[in-house]
């Protein structure tokens, strides 16, 4: 189920120039009234025998990753035939530990606030299993759904952030759940009163106010948490549009309640000859939404080839985003490259990249502090930079 990244655009001597303005190891004037900031990769951790798929902070030095055994013990194109896998990273200390939290099959997704930590599997392992980081053991094990069933092909949850409530989505169904009482659900209705694809990985507002949902007519359902309330935003002008795919599974609240999500052109091939710079804004990927209108716009912010993961600053003036580009300097049947990208939000600048060895970043965030960015690859890489902003 690995998303499949090809090589599209080219990277322009602007964007390039841009680069070397930003170096972090220089201090350049700082273009169109960017606010000035340094960023600087400090570390990172590989984790023996892991496939990650998600991973989530635990504050601000601390991070679990979750998924399979690599793809030495099983390919990265069957990881529902692999074992659970995961770690929890300490990256000041630079060390990790086991975690894979009782499941039996692949870890799906991975959610925590406070002192739990929730994770999912698949439809081998129905079960949504919570653990008590502050006793270091299992606080639940939740039945989620029915083993081999096949709507139960993935399930998902994310965390509130102000109590114990955790969102769930599995069996075309959102439901929110009190692991002290999993018994007692609350169901949110879809719009129009219809049934859809749901099992992918819910996002929850910072406030806790709004859940999110990626639904399969190519829309994503926003319902407030307490009215239960649903509104529907639309990713394409047209639903038939084939061209369109929404990345449901990487959208993000800002702390402010901006919301940010991902789209690519799935099947509109763009020439390698063109400039990156002019290539479409949504093959850049991020998208900016507004949920009082219920509408989105492009934003020309993201990766060449593919944009995997974006997260946004405390303040809301930086975005990161993690995925895949062109290299710069192409090696030998290797044009494109893992990447990390920094934005300046209000001027949609690009003020820093990073390319690295290795499968593309397909998570990434903003510690609390806003002092560092974590990133995480599907070949079990963890990676972080420090953030100075002047």
């Amino acid at each position: 189920m690995s998303p499949s990244y090809r090589l599209t655009a080219l990277a322009t001597a602007a964007v390039i120039s841009a680069i070397i303005l930003w170096n972090p190891a220089t201090s350049a004037p700082v273009p169109n009234g960017v606010p000035a900031i340094r960023v600087k990769l400090v570390g990172e951790m590989k984790i023996p025998d892991l496939a990650i798929e998600d991973a989530a902070l635990l504050d601000e030095s601390k991070v679990v990753a979750v998924g399979t055994v690599d793809e030495a013990k099983g390919g990265i194109e069957e990881p529902d035939k692999r074992e659970p896998n995961g770690a929890i990273l300490d990256l000041d200390k630079k060390k990790h530990r086991p975690f894979d939290n009782g499941h039996k099959s692949r870890i799906v997704t991975v959610s925590a606030s406070g002192n739990r930590i929730a994770t999912t599997g698949n439809y081998r392992d129905p079960y949504l299993r919570v653990w008590d980081l502050k006793k270091d053991r299992p606080f639940a094990d939740i039945k989620i759904g029915v083993p081999g069933a096949t709507t139960s092909l993935h399930f998902g949850a994310a965390c509130f952030h102000k109590d114990d409530r955790i969102a769930v989505a599995a069996d075309g169904k959102v439901f929110v759940i009190d692991p002290a009482k999993p018994d007692d659900r609350t169901e949110y209705d879809f719009p129009d009163g219809g049934e859809e694809w749901s099992n992918y990985k819910p996002v929850v507002s910072h406030d806790d106010k709004w859940i999110a949902e990626h639904i399969g007519s190519g829309e994503v359902v926003f319902w407030d948490s307490v009215s239960k309330k649903s509104k529907a935003v639309k990713f394409a002008a047209d639903i038939e549009d084939k061209e369109l795919r929404w990345l449901s599974a990487h959208f993000v609240f800002g702390p402010k309640g901006a919301v940010f999500g991902l789209r690519f052109a799935e099947h509109r091939e763009i020439p390698e000859s063109m400039l990156e710079a002019d290539a479409p804004a949504e093959r850049r990927g991020v998208v900016r939404i507004d949920l009082a209108k219920g509408t989105f716009k492009p934003l020309k912010m993201g990766h060449s080839n593919f944009t995997a993961a974006c997260a946004v600053d405390p303040t809301e003036t930086w975005l990161v985003t993690g995925g895949d580009s062109l290299r710069d300097k192409p090696r030998k049947n290797e044009k494109d490259t893992s990447e990390l990208r920094l934005y300046h939000l209000p001027t949609q600048t690009l003020v820093y990249k990073e390319q690295l060895d290795g499968l593309p970043l397909i998570w990434v965030a903003f510690t609390p502090s806003g002092k560092r960015i974590v990133a995480a690859s599907a070949d079990g890489n963890v990676l972080w930079w420090d953030v100075e902003k002047k």
